[in-house]
C-alpha cells in the first residue's frame, strides 16, 4: 500500500513534509546537536516568541498548547 506522500508524488518523509508545510507560514530555525528539530513562531496566537517546535513529524506549541501532525497543521483554521 502506498503512503499519502507517495500518492502525492512526494519523496519526503512525514517530518520533511511537516517542516515544509510550517515553513509556508512560519520561519523555522534548526536547533539541537542533531539539527533535525526545528523551532519557530506559532501562527495561531500573537506571541512572537519561538514557542513552536517540530520533531519526528509532529509539532507542538508550548505557548498555546496546539499540536499534531502534518494533517492537523493543514486542518487547523487560520487567523
Amino acid at each position: 500500500m502506498r503512503s499519502m506522500s507517495e500518492g502525492l508524488g512526494l519523496q519526503a518523509g512525514p517530518a520533511d513534509l511537516l517542516v515544509s508545510l510550517i515553513a509556508e507560514t512560519s520561519s523555522l530555525t534548526a536547533f539541537g546537536a542533531d539539527g533535525v528539530r526545528q523551532r519557530g513562531a506559532c501562527p495561531w496566537h500573537p506571541d512572537p516568541s519561538e514557542s513552536l517546535f517540530t520533531a519526528s513529524g509532529v509539532w507542538h506549541c508550548f505557548a498555546c498548547g496546539a499540536g499534531g501532525d502534518a494533517v492537523g497543521w493543514i486542518m487547523r483554521p487560520t487567523l
